[in-house]
Parts: structure tokens; C-alpha cells; sequence
């Protein structure tokens, strides 16, 4: 969300979560069903989620799931054009 708004997305100050950052956050909220650190895993492979913001180990454990059950879910990756972050 702050990369979005061409802030640091590693911030620190107070500021940067105000004004038009809590103004986004409320626009997308209705979009939003839940907030887990492994549901959306499952919820990938049956098809009950079409979007989710997840590692991406766990998301390679969905598309597996999904391609052993053949239940025509595809799962593929994509970061947005405002970047993404990343671990090594």
C-alpha cells in the first residue's frame, strides 16, 4: 500500500499510515475477506480465493494442491508494476 502511494514501503513514521494511506486501506477493506497467515493456501487450490497476497512457497504448495486434485484451478504469480517485496 505505501509503495502504491510512492512512499517507503519499510516505513517507520506515524505519518506515512495517515490520511490518504488509512483512505485506501478503508476503500479496499470491503474486498478484503480475511486476514491469515495459511488459509488462503487451501483457499487458492479449491478455487475459494482468486486473489492472495502470500509467499511464494505457499503459493507453489497451492498450485500443486490444485494440479494433484485436477479441479481445473490454475494459480500463477504476478507483482505489480509498483514492485513487490522479497526475501533470500
Amino acid at each position: 500500500m505505501l509503495n502504491y502511494l510512492g512512499k517507503d514501503p519499510n516505513s517507520s513514521k506515524a505519518d506515512d499510515y495517515t490520511g490518504p494511506a488509512t483512505d485506501l486501506l478503508l476503500k479496499l477493506r470491503p474486498n478484503i475477506r480475511y486476514f491469515h497467515s495459511s488459509q488462503y493456501i487451501n483457499d487458492l487450490a479449491n478455487g475459494d480465493t482468486c486473489v492472495a497476497i502470500g509467499w511464494a512457497g505457499d503459493v507453489w504448495q497451492a498450485a500443486n494442491r490444485a494440479k494433484e486434485a485436477k479441479n481445473g484451478v490454475n494459480i500463477s504469480f504476478s507483482i505489480p508494476k509498483e514492485g513487490g517485496d522479497g526475501i533470500f
